[in-house]
């Protein structure tokens, strides 16, 4: 028996055939799925990708192992990221990702025609527990609304990812608690937040309904079912957006936990007991009961990659392994060389759309070698930035988990270690996204009674990065060069646009 395990990401869908029994992956399979940049601070897909990606990867499993009867299909997918759709359920625009900076305007246009003071922020924070940014899935709404009227007056539904899937898959239009959070729900009661909803003119009828972690939300339909090549409709479990997945299935999940997920972006996650609303974090519900997780985003860690692999015109297949080895024998520091990537923006802790990328030190001796592990370096900066800003939230931070499809690069995940001075555990499972939904699917199928119960039934054997000494110390001074040239972006680009209203 296997349980079917399908990942939507922000430039990829993969699925995973996991065996029931021993919790093993049988096989994977992937399609890269395009993005695009029609214009400055776009960042969109089509959402018709993530349901094509999910069949074809997922008919190739079952194609591939038709002696493996599928018992469930289990979701997880990238977080933020909004499509809108018309009376049929098809998309009125292009998907719009979670890096899409193009509200940011529009939010300062909105908050100024509220007029609720200087305290908005503080309002708004306190309610859905998010920061007031265009990483707010409604944001992608209201900046349609603005710049697209007539094809924003198509739209019946703003959707997250889950629940466009589900209503692909299953006709039921249902998101579960860690997607909705990023539209609008209240942090507090997990509904919608008529408040926050009705203050931008937007109805709750427009938004999917709202189910636990790991729920099933239905069958396959008939269709869904013959796309996929099964002999029968199974059931579809939403088992949770990406980040909340991977703290599941990296084994994270009690208090002063802190699992860090690398991805296209880097997110910290951190369990609590309480929620703590701060407009430098992001709180969302746990998928452990009675449970919030603070998170802390850097943007790009493999988009960064990738955008450096583009730019020196290295072989499109190059992986984190060919990374690895440009970076090899360059030292801790990377000889000065210092990268902020902020190239969609800056996340945890000032979220600034306007935030501009830095390469700092630059001189004819750097080699691509240096460049590559600038960009490693960058990543472990950001996450130390988000690790202090927790500690400094009064967070424990007591046992660090790293996991993705980044640390299949040994060097980047020591790096990491390195500049976070800590040790820093490995789970047995690089894939703790799909892990995670994988233990979810096993709950909401009445094959687990309970998440802790599923983490303990399936738990693997970690192992252990400890820092290195000296790279410590390098890194402590360097992680002060980070921080002034992040810092000194800012007021370079604040002085230049004061000099061209003056010039006006």
């Amino acid at each position: 028996m296997a349980i079917l395990v399908t990942d939507v990401g922000t430039s990829a869908v993969k699925s995973f055939l996991y065996d029931t029994p021993t919790g093993a992956i049988i096989a994977t399979e992937e399609i890269e799925t395009p993005t695009y940049a029609p214009e400055h601070g776009a960042y969109e897909s089509k959402a018709e990708y993530w349901t094509q990606g999910l069949i074809a990867t997922a008919r190739r499993l079952i194609n591939r192992f038709p002696e493996q009867p599928v018992e469930a299909l289990a979701l997880t997918n990238q977080q933020i990221s909004c499509v809108m759709l018309d009376e049929e359920n098809q998309p009125v625009h292009n998907a719009i990702l979670w890096a899409d900076s193009r509200s940011s305007e529009i939010l300062t246009i909105e908050r100024e025609k509220l007029n609720l003071g200087e305290d908005f922020e503080s309002w708004f924070t306190s309610r859905v527990g998010l920061p007031y940014s265009d990483r707010w899935g409604v944001a992608k709404a209201l900046w349609l609304r603005h710049s697209q009227p007539k094809e924003f007056a198509r739209v019946r539904r703003i959707s997250s990812v889950d629940a466009y899937l589900a209503q692909a898959l299953t006709g039921e239009f249902v998101s579960d608690i860690s997607n909705a959070t990023f539209f609008s729900q209240d942090i507090k009661s997990g509904q919608f937040s008529t408040e926050v909803l009705s203050q931008f003119g937007f109805d709750e009828s427009f938004f999917p309904r709202t189910v636990p972690s790991g729920s099933v939300v239905g069958e396959l339909t008939t269709a869904s079912t013959k796309q996929l090549g099964l002999t029968a409709p199974v059931p579809v479990v939403i088992s949770g957006s990406d980040q909340p997945c991977s703290m599941i299935g990296a084994g994270g999940g009690r208090a002063g936990d802190v699992v860090i997920n690398l991805g296209s972006g880097s997110f910290a996650m951190a369990s609590m007991t309480d929620p703590i609303t701060d407009r430098r974090i992001m709180t969302n519900f746990s998928i452990v009961d009675g449970h919030w997780v603070a998170m802390g985003t850097h943007y790009l860690t493999g988009t960064a990659f990738r955008w450096l692999r583009d730019i020196l015109g290295w072989k499109h297949e190059i992986s984190y392994e060919d990374l690895d080895a440009a970076a090899s024998g360059i030292p801790a520091g990377s000889d000065g060389l210092i990268f902020v990537p902020s190239l969609t923006g800056s996340g945890t802790p000032d979220w600034r759309a306007d935030a501009k990328g830095v390469m700092a030190g630059l001189s004819i001796e750097h080699s691509p070698g240096h460049l590559a592990r600038a960009v490693m370096e960058s990543t472990g900066y950001g996450l130390r930035l988000i690790l202090e800003t927790f500690e400094s939230l009064g967070i424990p931070v007591d046992r660090v988990f790293l996991s993705g499809g980044a640390t299949v690069s040994s060097s980047w995940s020591q790096t990491i270690t390195d500049i976070l001075g800590r040790e820093v555990h490995l789970p047995a499972s690089r894939q703790a996204t799909a892990r995670g939904a994988f233990l979810l699917a096993l709950v909401g199928i009445g094959l687990q009674p309970s998440v802790a119960h599923a983490v303990a039934a399936y738990s693997g054997s970690d192992s252990l990065l400890s820092p290195d000494a000296a790279s410590v110390d390098v890194y402590r001074r360097r992680f002060d060069d980070y921080l002034y040239w992040k810092n000194a972006e800012n007021t370079f680009r604040s002085t230049i646009e004061r000099k061209s209203t003056h010039a006006d």
